[in-house]
């Protein structure tokens, strides 16, 4: 793939930087607004998240399924608001979102933990789903200096089935790391990822490739454009390849983990729940 976006490419356009800059703005506004308008079962999560951070404490299971489910909820409003995902079969959207949200998620934990984050506030920034804009006034004037949460607080030692697990998992995170990603890389490699057809079965997978293109030429020219054209041409396979891993750390995620295989959150089961509900399964607000 790297080689024949090499020969085409042409610079990297007004058009190509209006799309990336939409994309963006798309994540950006379909974020949840901590602070504003969610519940107190909501809030209590955050604090969860603030407390495990400045007593660098292990994190609480209930408060990580809860930031799953509303990462998958916060990353199906974006998908569904993108123009082009919106002229595909309505099946193949399902379908492509059931079998795809799993590793978009994982593009946002890997960014979550690899961001060059110094605070808590800037780690939330870099997970992109919640708009923390506002969080400092709600919950106290102390949480800029809050360090960031670190791998181990959510993945306490035995968390997989096997050790195996554990450093696949963690080999295919440090990948992701390893690819150095800023917001609108993420954003753009979010889309390819949800346009992955591997392992599905869809009524028009060649419209869904197609497009699937568009967005790896728009990354291509990105990086070309940001990076450089040399380090672009050695590390694009690393994106391509990230799809496949991606979809290997679902797996170990939902199917090879001691307590996390029957407790883990099914998408199907909440794919349009709002997020009153979400909260609702998770905690208890009084």
């Amino acid at each position: 793939m790297a080689p024949r976006l090499s020969e085409a490419f042409s610079g990297f356009s007004e058009e190509d930087e209006a799309m990336v800059r939409k994309l963006v703005d798309l994540d950006r506004n379909h974020s949840f607004h901590i602070g504003e308008s969610l519940c107190d079962a909501s809030l209590t999560a955050i604090r969860a998240y603030i407390d495990s951070a400045y007593s660098q404490t292990p994190l609480d299971f209930t408060a990580i399924c809860w930031a799953y489910t509303k990462s998958i909820r916060k990353l199906t409003r974006f998908a569904q608001n993108i123009d082009d995902f919106n002229t595909l079969d309505v099946n193949d959207r399902k379908t492509l979102l059931l079998e795809n949200l799993d590793p978009m998620f994982n593009i946002r934990v890997g960014h979550f933990f690899s961001c060059d984050a110094t605070t808590l506030l800037d780690q939330l920034e870099c997970l992109a789903v919640f708009d923390v804009s506002n969080l400092q006034s709600y919950i106290g004037g102390w949480i800029p200096q809050v360090k960031p949460l670190v791998w181990n607080q959510f993945f306490v030692t035995p968390w997989a089935n096997s050790v195996q697990h554990e450093r696949k998992f963690e080999g295919l995170m440090s990948d992701i790391k390893s690819l150095s990603l800023d917001k609108p890389t993420a954003t753009i490699l979010t889309v390819v990822s949800l346009l992955d057809t591997d392992g599905t079965t869809l009524k028009f997978p060649f419209q869904v490739t197609d497009i699937q293109k568009k967005y790896i030429g728009l990354l291509y020219r990105y990086l070309c454009h940001t990076r450089n054209r040399i380090w672009t041409e050695e590390k694009f396979p690393d994106f391509l390849n990230m799809l496949s891993n991606l979809k290997e750390m679902s797996d170990i995620m939902k199917n090879k983990t001691i307590k996390w295989s029957m407790a883990w959150p099914q998408i199907q089961n909440f794919i349009d729940l709002n997020e009153e509900e979400i909260d609702k399964n998770f905690f208890d607000p009084h």
